[in-house]
């Protein structure tokens, strides 16, 4: 499956880490991505980003 992946993220917890503090982790971390992906398209370079 890493062959697939452009890249991979590692998330620092301290101490064991329960699944659900994995699984926030990574929806935040999808959500981000998405969050800049959707700016990246609608914010090419060269452009001014909309102030929010």
């Amino acid at each position: 499956m890493r062959a697939a992946l452009d890249r991979t993220v590692a998330v620092p917890i301290d101490g064991r880490a329960e699944s659900l503090n994995v699984a926030a982790a990574g929806a935040v971390l999808c959500f981000e991505a998405a969050r800049q992906r959707r700016s990246a398209r609608s914010n090419p370079p060269g452009s001014i980003p909309p102030i929010s």
